[in-house]
Formats: structure tokens, C-alpha cells, sequence
């Protein structure tokens, strides 16, 4: 049986994040020790904050990498836990410009496809391995009105248009924690927000059970939202 192939992506730079930790985060999941040892194939990729250019990359990359799971990591700034998606819409709003200056030109991200498509069904025991790993999460319905809820359709939209039972899920993370030694530029109250080194370990958790998924064959291809 060939090692199980997984796809890691993350954005790179947009409009007031000059360095996402989400790109960080994707490349450290593809030098990851832990998966190696397990045998998983895993290729990072670090797509560019843009409409266009995560648009055209998204089939291509699919088809080349063939992955049996996919794992698409975002940004949510404000948030001080970690938010499993369970489902992305076909729509893109207008609200905020891509890292070009753009907007998307049409409401729908691709016409004709379904109006939303439900990520993993075991989101759940995603969401008890974060726990698990010591990091406060959550499941959401709601991916946002950007980049990553259009990442996240097209992903779940290719697996369904290859009929393959492919599990997809995104995940938007906080940003992590200041470094040791490093003060951040702004103190807020709650809960403290995991290290980058705490995220990986996560992360890693949830690849882990990705590829259990896919090889159980236990997840689907995208579903019409109801």
C-alpha cells in the first residue's frame, strides 16, 4: 500500500498581516518528524492571499499532489481559539481586498456548483484531539466572508467533481503567542493563546487523524447543504 498522501496549505502575506503564521505553520507540517515516522506523504503549500491566484492554483495543485486527505490552514486574527469549519460556501462577498487590491468580480466562486459543501463528518473527533492536545477549540459554520472560505470550497468542490471520499477540512487559527523574551505589541484579557510550537504538535493531531479518515474510507465527498 503506498504512504498516504496529505495536502498542507496555509497563505502567505495580505493587507495588515505582513507575515502569516499560517504559511509558517503549513511548512512546518511538511518538515514534520512525527509525520515522516508515520509514513505520511505530506506536501505544504503556501498559497497566495489572492482571488486569481488561489483560484488558478487550487485544481493543479490538487491534481498533482493526487492527496488522500487535505488539511487548509487560515488566519482569523480576533479569535483566541482554534474554529474546526464544517462547511464552505459558494459565495464570495466583496467586504475586503485580496494582497492585489481585488475583490472578487461575481458572487458565486464557481457557477453552478452547490450552494455550500460539508467538510469532514468526524469533525468532532478533530475537535476532542485539539482538547486533547491541550488547545481551547471549537466547531463553526460560518468560514467567513474571505480567502478561506473560498480555499475551502474549491477543495471540498475538486473531491466532489472526482467523486473521491477525500476528507477536507479548515481550520482558522489564532495568532500564536509571543515568542519568550518577546513582548506582544498588544495585551488582551481571556485566556492565553497556544504557542506555535503548541499548534504543530495540534496540527499534527489532526493530520494524524485525516489520514485515518481517509484510509477508513469513513468520509464522503461534499453534500448540497440542506
Amino acid at each position: 500500500m503506498s504512504p498516504p498522501r496529505l495536502l498542507v496549505t496555509g497563505f502567505g502575506p495580505y493587507p495588515k498581516v505582513r507575515v502569516n503564521p499560517t504559511g509558517v505553520l503549513a511548512r512546518r507540517l511538511g518538515a514534520s518528524r512525527r509525520l515522516a515516522r508515520l509514513g505520511i506523504a505530506v506536501t505544504a503549500h503556501v498559497v497566495e492571499t489572492s482571488y486569481a491566484a488561489a483560484g488558478a492554483a487550487v485544481p493543479p495543485l490538487v491534481a498533482r499532489v493526487d492527496p488522500d486527505a487535505c488539511l487548509h490552514l487560515g488566519l482569523a486574527p480576533r479569535e483566541r481559539m482554534v474554529r474546526i469549519e464544517t462547511r464552505g460556501e459558494n459565495r464570495a462577498r466583496s467586504l475586503s481586498p485580496d494582497v492585489r487590491g481585488k475583490r472578487p468580480s461575481q458572487r458565486a466562486l464557481r457557477p453552478g456548483a452547490p450552494k455550500a459543501l460539508k467538510g469532514t463528518p468526524r469533525a468532532a473527533v478533530l475537535l476532542a484531539g485539539l482538547t486533547r492536545a491541550g488547545i481551547r477549540a471549537r466547531l463553526s459554520n460560518d468560514a467567513g466572508a474571505y480567502l478561506c472560505n473560498a480555499m475551502y470550497f474549491w477543495s471540498l468542490d475538486e473531491a466532489r467533481m472526482a467523486g473521491r471520499r477525500r476528507p477536507v477540512v479548515f481550520v482558522h487559527l489564532p495568532w500564536p503567542a509571543a515568542p519568550p523574551g518577546i513582548r506582544p505589541a498588544r495585551r488582551r484579557r481571556g485566556a492565553a493563546k497556544p504557542s506555535l510550537g503548541m499548534l504543530v504538535r495540534a496540527l499534527e493531531e489532526v493530520a494524524v487523524q485525516l489520514v485515518l479518515e481517509a484510509r477508513a474510507g469513513a468520509a464522503g465527498p461534499g453534500e448540497r447543504r440542506a
